[in-house]
């Protein structure tokens, strides 16, 4: 069990693979490998998760920003429409 954990330490040091004075087995090289590839796929299924989230929260801002530019364009239409009633009534005053 000592191989592994002095293995783990040049592993998560960035020091496998590395010319040492000894060489591994066959069974630890596998081990090894096989320990990349598991850690590869958590975090590959981790940023799969998290691009599916982000996905969700994209398309929801997108909602949303339908609903206020539509929200916007009634709000500028009652405005203009406010607008030329106060130009209507200013004419209609001034000819009093």
């Amino acid at each position: 069990m000592i191989w592994f954990i002095h293995y783990f330490n040049l592993d998560v040091l960035g020091l496998l693979g590395k010319k040492f004075p000894f060489t591994l087995t066959g069974q630890v090289k596998n081990y090894l490998a096989r320990y990349k590839l598991n850690r590869l796929a958590a975090k590959t299924t981790q940023l799969e998760s998290e691009k599916m989230q982000k996905e969700v929260q994209v398309q929801k801002l997108m909602e949303e920003n339908v609903k206020l530019t539509t929200l916007l364009d009634k709000k500028e239409a009652q405005l203009l429409a406010m607008n030329e009633q106060c130009k209507v009534m200013a004419l209609s005053a001034s000819n009093i």
